[in-house]
């Protein structure tokens, strides 16, 4: 009786066993308490409003945020999260649901391929390697584009190695790639086929195989690829025209790449640190696992090898990065999947055959990284956070155990890479490399499970937003976001707030009954609360318990009288700096300056108060800047104090010719600046035009005057 059919059913009963394993274990790392963090600010809470907005407004072609078109982004991940708010409600689990998803799927695509080409041991050990890296860990429970793109790319590059590896067969893993790429397509735009084409081009550049091209199976992958991918974006075409096209394929794509949008920092060595932190622990052994990949070459000759396939994926993911002029931390992402693959290679090769010299001396190499690393994250552990958000200067208190943990880590770490290293007997080794993986996991549970919540209350809006909503409702209750655009105060209120930039609108809302809530920035709420008590001489009520990034205030009256008493007075008080220089023609006279604090800490605010003439009458209705520049760094490190004359209800084309007018207002230092001597500079504008200073020997030559300096502490 032929066993065959028996034998292979048992195998595929064996494999499905190991798969579900997998699929369990990177489960129970992305999926616990996944909605118990409040989403964090400007990325994952613009994605989730953006998809809130696609079930609200049943349009499923169209993206929107706010009041306005949204066209940086393709639509897959606002499909999946859209599809999770209908089923699940908008909440943060369903938000992050779609991508830890995603995460999971990762993990059990590398080790299916990894373990057709190179062994089952091998799978299991990039996928470990893989599931427990920070940057996968942290962008793994984050409703961001970042995991959907870099998964549906990576698992596609392994079945296409899976295909170019195999003298037939395959072809279902070629059609997968096709569309796996058609989605990281339609997940980060372009970047979605042109990375992987650039693969395979300089993959049969290396080898002059130029034959294999036949097994890409182009004729019939090229129309699964569209038929995923044109949809959408005819639709968009046909609807919005060349707005998108403009905005997604110019701006997004080729003036981030050429020109630089935010972020730019740094050529080759921008990405080592950060690639560092991302793999921590595994940083240890990915030398000598890129090594040891490289020395199998010379036995792959003449076969389709799949080290060098993964080697050359590595490659031109970074360089691919490098060469693009905008940077964020998180770009390096890409690479890490394939780094997780050498290491997959290079454990269980080292464990069942030994080191060699080589082998012993690259563990050096991989150390000094590790200890690099370490020492960055025990001084600043906020370097994980900044893996995966935007503007890196806001102010983010160290988390108390971070420290101790990755110290932990390293040691640990360090430990089993030599024991690996130097280690005489399998059981040695194998107890170095368990080690590690245990130490990876461990390290992830801390980042998932004590870094993610304490981090929630500075870089998320929902704390915040939670105090507001346990507040008994009553009649003429406001709420109102001041100077503020972190996004999470869109989503979180369902688009429902109003945001106020200038005094004078708040002066008017403060004037009428009912309480008015305030949601904004620490800094942003001093500034706030400073010209509420020199106005009323009563601070805002401050709702929040503790320190972090967002502040939730309430006006509860007495109500602010609805106009200032009018600006003039009869001399200039003590203290003053006179000046006396004329603008525009000898219609505007400067008189003096006074800055009230010379001294002030980063990301608080500061009063200074200016004094006008009117020598004639002024039609125009003139703004006035004030800009702190440290002298060695010009505009470039500035902070800046826009506002309306008298609060907005007084401009230059209401003065009276010949009295002084009395102007005060708080200039909030914003945190983004190295502490310093800043000189101050004031001036008057329209628009994007400066009233001109007559004499230019009392200005910088940039129509603005000269005041006094203040530290910045």
């Amino acid at each position: 009786m032929d066993q065959a059919p028996e034998r292979a059913s048992r195998r595929w009963l064996v494999e499905a066993l190991w798969t579900a394993g997998v699929m369990l274990g990177a489960a129970l790392v992305y999926l616990p308490l996944l909605g118990r963090d409040g989403l964090w600010d400007p990325w994952e809470t613009h994605y989730a409003e953006v998809a809130r907005r696609m079930v609200e407004d049943n349009d499923w072609i169209v993206l929107r945020w706010h009041d306005e078109n949204f066209y940086s982004k393709p639509v897959m991940l606002f499909w999946m999260v859209a599809v999770s708010f209908g089923l699940l409600g908008v909440n943060t689990l369903a938000a992050r649901l779609p991508v830890a998803l995603v995460a999971v799927a990762g993990v059990v695509g590398v080790y299916h391929y990894v373990r057709l080409g190179f062994g089952r041991v091998q799978g299991l050990v990039a996928a470990a390697c893989m599931a427990t890296m920070p940057m996968y860990v942290l962008i793994g429970r984050q409703n961001i584009t970042d995991m959907p793109f870099v998964v549906a790319m990576s698992v596609g590059m392994l079945a296409v190695m899976h295909r170019l590896s195999i003298d037939r067969g395959g072809l279902f893993s070629m059609l997968l790639a096709y569309a796996l790429f058609g989605v990281a397509t339609l997940t980060k735009g372009l970047l979605g086929f042109a990375l992987p084409g650039a693969v395979l081009l300089v993959m049969f550049i290396v080898t002059r195989r130029w034959g294999l091209v036949r097994r890409l199976a182009i004729p019939i992958g090229v129309p699964v690829f569209l038929a995923v991918t044109l949809p959408w974006y005819i639709g968009m075409i046909v609807q919005q025209g060349g707005a998108f096209a403009y905005e997604f394929f110019y701006l997004h794509h080729l003036a981030r790449a050429g020109g630089g949008v935010h972020g730019e920092r740094g050529t080759f060595e921008y990405f080592i640190g950060h690639a560092a932190y991302g793999i921590l622990p595994w940083v240890v052994v990915s030398v000598a696992a890129v090594a040891h990949s490289m020395r199998r070459l010379t036995e792959e000759r003449g076969e389709p090898s799949r080290n060098l396939f993964v080697l050359v994926w590595l490659c031109v993911s970074v360089a691919v990065f490098t060469i693009a002029r905008t940077k964020f931390h998180h770009y390096i992402f890409p690479a890490l999947p394939p780094l997780a693959v050498l290491v997959g290679i290079y454990l269980p090769h080292v464990v069942r055959e030994g080191t060699t010299r080589l082998d012993r001396v690259l563990v050096i190499p991989g150390t000094v990284l590790a200890l690099l690393a370490t020492r960055d994250l025990v001084l600043d552990s906020n370097r994980f956070t900044r893996l995966f958000t935007y503007a890196y200067e806001r102010p983010i208190p160290l988390i108390a155990g971070m420290s101790a943990g990755v110290f932990t880590v390293l040691v640990v770490t360090c430990g089993a890479a030599f024991a690996m290293a130097l280690g005489r007997t399998a059981r040695t080794r194998l107890a170095g490399a368990a080690s590690t993986g245990v130490a990876a996991l461990g390290f992830a549970m801390l980042l998932v499970h004590h870094m993610m919540p304490v981090m929630s209350l500075d870089i998320g809006q929902e704390e915040s937003f939670e105090i507001w909503q346990d507040r008994v409702a009553e009649p003429g209750d406001r709420f109102y976001n001041w100077k503020m655009n972190w996004r999470g105060e869109v989503y979180q209120s369902r688009d429902e707030l109003t945001k106020v930039s200038r005094l004078d609108q708040f002066r008017g809302l403060a004037s009428k009954p009912g309480r008015l809530y305030i949601i904004t920035t620490a800094e942003r709420f001093r500034q706030l609360d400073q010209e509420v008590v020199r106005m009323r001489g009563r601070p805002l009520d401050k709702l929040n318990a503790h320190r972090h990034r967002y502040v939730m205030s309430v006006w509860d009256g007495p109500e602010i009288m609805p106009r200032p008493p009018e600006p003039y007075v009869s001399r200039l008080p003590p203290g003053t700096v006179p000046v006396h220089a004329t603008m525009g023609e000898e219609m505007i006279e400067f008189v003096g300056y006074r800055v009230h604090e010379r001294a002030v800490d980063l990301g608080d605010s500061f009063f200074v108060t200016l004094y006008w003439r009117a020598l004639r009458k002024v039609s125009t209705r003139y703004l006035v800047f004030i800009h702190g520049e440290r002298p060695s760094m010009g505009e470039m490190m500035r902070f800046t104090g826009n506002h309306s004359t008298g609060e907005g209800f007084y401009g230059p084309e209401t003065w009276k010719p010949g009295l002084i007018v009395e102007d005060t207002f708080s200039v909030c230092v914003d945190y983004g600046i190295p502490g310093g001597l800043y000189r101050l500079y004031a001036g008057l504008y329209k628009d994007k035009d400066r009233l001109e200073v007559d004499d230019p020997s009392l200005h910088d030559g940039h129509n603005r005057f000269r005041m006094g300096k203040v530290l910045i502490r």
